[in-house]
């Protein structure tokens, strides 16, 4: 719309012109130093009208190269992350370390990137680097994102990862903890359901295990019969 516009402002300028500066077309003088520049007024509003027009076609070819530039860096960086996805179900630890690491800063969401590699160095049992890398990703939330859907929906992917990991070390009473918040911040979540079921066996936490089954049921995370022979077995 605004280039449309922009389209017909400089002919409407110098129709304009002429049509209120018929017979007397002004005088206008403009002196910078040693220099005098003189043209009429028709001519003045004709020459600012090319220079706002050579300026917003200034502007907007420096966004697109811009934009450009964006798009190439995300692209990039995407690509990345693919393979690093590839590389973290072959099993090649280190390079999904390497591949999201190297891209972090001009990764969208480096939340994926973090959670990633953390997994990665817990496949390999460096648990120190993967606790950092849990670190990290949780002072990106706090830091970069403030409020908003967005930052729910990553403090809950990091809190599932944690809890992931934790059950994965056999941390259980961790991940107990860890646990709970989540069922009451996203009691129908698939992958929260199934880390509540594992953590509830082992911890023989029967109770807990019946209460969160009709919602088991309800969302189909196990097929009804097994359903049925679970709460036969938990009664």
């Amino acid at each position: 719309m605004r280039r449309i516009l922009l389209s017909v402002f400089f002919p409407l300028v110098c129709i304009v012109s002429f049509l209120f500066f018929p017979s007397d077309p002004g005088y206008v003088l403009i002196r910078v130093d040693h220099y005098d520049i003189e043209t009429t007024v028709t001519g003045m509003i004709i020459l600012l009208g090319a220079f706002f027009l050579f300026f917003f076609f200034i502007m907007q070819f420096l966004k697109s190269i811009f934009n450009f530039r964006r798009r190439f860096i995300h692209q990039q960086s995407l690509t990345q992350e693919k393979e690093a996805l590839i590389k973290f179900l072959e099993g090649d630890f280190q390079k999904v370390e390497k591949k999201l690491m190297s891209q972090i800063k001009k990764a969208e969401n480096p939340i994926f990137n973090y959670l990633l590699t953390a997994m990665a160095a817990e496949k390999e049992s460096r648990y120190a680097d993967s606790d950092q890398y849990l670190t990290q990703a949780e002072q990106y939330i706090k830091k970069k994102i403030t409020g908003g859907k967005q930052a729910e929906k990553n403090q809950l992917t990091l809190n599932i990862t944690r809890v992931r990991i934790q059950l994965s070390r056999g941390e259980i009473d961790l991940a107990q903890i860890g646990i709970y918040p989540l069922l009451k911040k996203a009691p129908e979540h698939p992958e929260v359901l199934r880390l509540a079921e594992k953590i509830f066996l082992q911890t023989k936490s029967y109770p807990s295990l019946l209460k969160i089954l009709p919602v088991m049921r309800k969302i189909r995370l196990h097929p009804e019969n097994e359903i049925q022979a679970l709460e036969k077995t938990l009664h």
